[in-house]
């Protein structure tokens, strides 16, 4: 199995269940420009596609689900969209911050009073938004924590038989046995302290991130091709993600350890991901308390300056809630980007809020797909004008 990881950085300079779609030659000519990027950059398969807050989503397939095969990539496939994930599990963070349950700068030592090691450590003091800024010191990658020796309490596979929220509790302690690099520590992404986060959510709710994820999230919304992992383990005609072992494409299942599902292990279509999307582009509220403008929209129990908090960089980082966040002049104004990978697939989304619209692309395939869906989105950017409000 590859080396897991969970992201990849590319840098380009209503309700949902019907869609809206271009038409005519726009629609036919952005279809025919999505399958030639596809093909020069030999990608099993491509999805690209544009939403605005009013509903209108204009998605682009080709390619198939598994190289080597006729089998089709359809519009509803599950995708997986790696470290993308983070920005759901800030947003659940922000949903219990709205309700009382926590607070930006509650400390790892008030939320795990109990361990003796957590509360004597100088993990003691960091705070629920260093963690989702990644100023947290945690290191990387859980292989930046790991012995070799699998019977050694740093190596996941010494876990691997307890439950997922008895093998995140226990990261957070072994965590608090490591040094603090710096104080206050400087920047570094950290899928560890995502999986952290999921630690304090499921201390705090008492089930596991999955099912807060669930029943805080995708239910409201109305997302019903959510999973955690290889799409294709859950999902019968799912695609499968590629790897090269050389120079050989081949098909995979393989997927990071369900113990980092908080830091990008979601799969879902890419309709479900717009869904969830949109709360982040649309429009300010005009008083209401919670986002929900109207009777028709999904509702979700989050306030306006919490999605704002979750958007605004901390003083000189460009890393907030789950979002890199950066100015376009295409965008007319910031930007709240992502991509992920697990090696085995890619995906990218970028967020212009000032403008309610945003661009996603996927693919079944690892990181050199961030090419072309980068070239694909830049292209989509230049055909779709500014939504009107």
């Amino acid at each position: 199995m590859s080396k897991p990881i969970f992201l990849a950085f590319c840098l380009l300079g209503l309700r949902f269940p019907d869609f809206l779609y271009a038409s005519g030659d726009a629609s036919t000519r952005a279809a025919d420009r999505i399958e030639e990027i596809r093909k020069r950059h030999a990608l099993p398969g491509l999805m690209v596609g544009y939403f605005t807050s009013a509903g209108e989503f204009d998605l682009k397939v080709c390619g198939v689900r598994r190289i080597g095969t006729d089998d089709r990539l359809q519009a509803d496939d599950p995708m997986h969209l790696g470290s993308c994930t983070k920005s759901m599990t800030a947003t659940l963070i922000g949903i219990l911050v709205d309700e009382g349950k926590l607070r930006w700068d509650s400390t790892l030592g008030e939320i795990f009073p109990e361990d003796e090691v957590i509360r004597k450590s100088e993990w003691s003091k960091v705070t629920v938004d260093h963690l989702i800024r990644h100023t947290s010191g945690a290191p990387g990658n859980l292989q930046d924590l790991s012995n070799p020796n699998p019977l050694h309490p740093s190596n996941p596979t010494y876990w691997s038989s307890q439950p997922l929220m008895e093998q995140r509790r226990r990261l957070v302690t072994f965590l608090a046995q490591q040094p603090l690099p710096g104080n206050p520590p400087s920047y570094q992404y950290s899928n560890v302290g995502y999986m952290v986060l999921g630690a304090i959510i499921e201390k705090n709710r008492g089930h596991s991130w999955e099912v807060e994820m669930e029943r805080r999230i995708f239910i409201p919304l109305g997302i019903k091709s959510s999973g955690f992992g290889a799409p294709s383990k859950i999902h019968p005609f799912a695609p499968l993600g590629h790897t090269k072992i050389g120079d050989v494409m081949v098909d995979t299942e393989n997927d990071n350890p369900p113990i980092g599902g908080p830091a990008g292990t979601l799969h879902m279509s890419m309709g479900d991901w717009v869904k969830y999307l949109r709360l982040h582009v649309l429009p300010e509220g005009k008083g209401e308390e919670f986002l929900g403008v109207n009777d028709l929209d999904p509702f979700i129990p989050i306030r306006w300056q919490t999605l704002r908090h979750l958007h605004t960089p901390s003083k000189g980082q460009e890393y907030a809630g789950g979002w890199i966040v950066a100015e376009r002049p295409w965008a007319e104004g910031i930007v709240l980007h992502h991509a992920g990978s697990n090696t085995h697939w890619y995906s990218v989304v970028w967020l212009a809020p000032q403008q309610n619209r945003g661009f996603i692309a996927a693919s079944n395939f690892g990181l050199d797909a961030a090419k072309a869906c980068d070239e694909a989105v830049s292209w989509m950017i230049q055909q779709y004008p500014p939504f009107k409000k």
